[in-house]
């Protein structure tokens, strides 16, 4: 009788203690929000988080030609911005678009194929995401240039990408700037092989 008694207080017991250690329910996620162009073909999306906003990066293909488009939002993803057209090809393909942010700019690098070129542009953005400065050619135009990445620290701003060269083989080229991409140096090899390099990724942190 007592062993009994002893089981049926430490059950009433835990049932006070354990619903305060209970997990809280999931409110789940909101409703999801349009970004793109829904009479286009809608590809390769990513997304930045800073304290400036949300920005979001997409491809969108329609009518054979393809473009680098650009969103943001300010008030934590309830709504974003009219898309940006970033590319704003009339023909060709604009694709492997990636980009970073820091301090209200914006930059963004992508490849563009037309006719068997390909080669990488970058535009940027100084009031955080709401108008764009016309794309510049940062890579070889006489070259193949392609998957180009970014990464910013402080005023750096660099860049890397396949190149292919006049032997078929494809190595990483890198550039960078010192003055927030208004200008940059001559492309350097990383490197050199008789066959084949792989995408490339960057990350920059200080020097």
């Amino acid at each position: 009788m007592k062993t009994l008694i002893i089981i049926v207080s430490i059950l009433f017991i835990l049932s006070g203690i354990l619903p305060s250690f209970a997990q809280e329910t999931n409110p789940g996620f909101t409703n999801a929000v349009t970004l793109s162009n829904i009479s286009s073909d809608s590809a390769s999306p990513d997304m930045i988080t800073s304290s400036d906003g949300i920005f979001a990066l997409w491809i969108e293909n329609k009518s054979g030609k393809s473009d680098v488009f650009f969103s943001k939002s300010t008030d934590g993803g309830n709504t974003f911005a009219t898309p940006i057209d970033l590319s704003e090809s009339s023909v060709g393909q604009s694709n492997y678009a990636a980009f970073a942010e820091k301090d209200k700019n914006v930059y963004v690098v992508w490849q563009t194929s037309l006719s068997g070129t390909a080669s990488v542009f970058l535009t940027k953005s100084s009031d955080g995401g709401a108008s764009f400065g016309k794309p510049v050619m940062i890579s070889d135009k006489s070259k193949l240039a392609a998957f180009p990445q970014i990464a910013i620290s402080d005023a750096h701003v660099y860049s890397a990408w396949l190149e292919k060269s006049d032997n078929n083989s494809t190595n990483v080229v890198f550039t960078k700037s010192d003055d927030q991409a208004n200008s940059f140096g001559a492309p350097l090899f990383l490197t050199q092989n008789l066959g084949n390099s792989g995408i490339p990724k960057l990350l920059a942190t200080g020097n």
